[in-house]
């Protein structure tokens, strides 16, 4: 899911997944924030509101912010289309998980995947046929109804920011 774009042909939308090896960490010389940490503050908070391009972008961007030799810091941004809250513990744990075994020099103990989303999607188009499609179709009409009477509330823009604060990772 993290490679893959939404496209639009005839009015109807699908998935295109991009090649693996596209996908780029920018790094960043952060040592101008060594002691400037509402700057440092500020550049995070710019990074993670850059908007997504469905048809174009990776739906996880990766920024390291090098603030010395010996301390960096992560900022990885991601779509909401791409992952919830369980795929995000998962992601997290593989992340720590891949950078332990580089730090220990060892091989990464990652559990196999047993299933890949573009198998989910083959398998969900070939089981919501006929009245299937439909009931879905319908509840899904149902709830982007709902949705919309909700649409207008106020964007809470430092909503991801003060998530940062109050979910801190330490990769040491």
């Amino acid at each position: 899911m993290l490679r893959t774009v939404i496209l639009e042909e005839e009015g109807k939308g699908y998935q295109l997944i991009k090649d693996t090896d596209r996908w780029n960490l920018q790094t960043t010389d952060g040592s101008n924030y060594k002691d400037n940490t509402e700057g440092l503050r500020d550049y995070i908070k710019q990074l993670i509101n850059v908007p997504f391009n469905l048809k174009e972008d990776y739906m996880m961007r990766g920024n390291l912010i090098q603030m010395s030799d010996e301390d960096h810091i992560l900022v990885l941004t991601m779509h909401h289309i791409a992952a919830d809250g369980w795929s995000i513990s998962v992601i997290v744990r593989e992340l720590a998980e891949l950078y332990g075994s580089y730090d220990e020099g060892r091989e990464a103990k990652l559990p196999p995947l047993p299933l890949q989303y573009a198998d989910y999607a083959v398998w969900q188009r070939n089981y919501l046929q006929g009245d299937k499609l439909e009931k879905s179709s319908v509840t899904g009409r149902r709830n982007l109804k709902v949705q919309s009477r909700f649409s207008c509330r106020p964007i809470m823009k430092d909503l991801q920011c003060k998530a940062l604060k109050e979910l801190p990772l330490v990769l040491n």
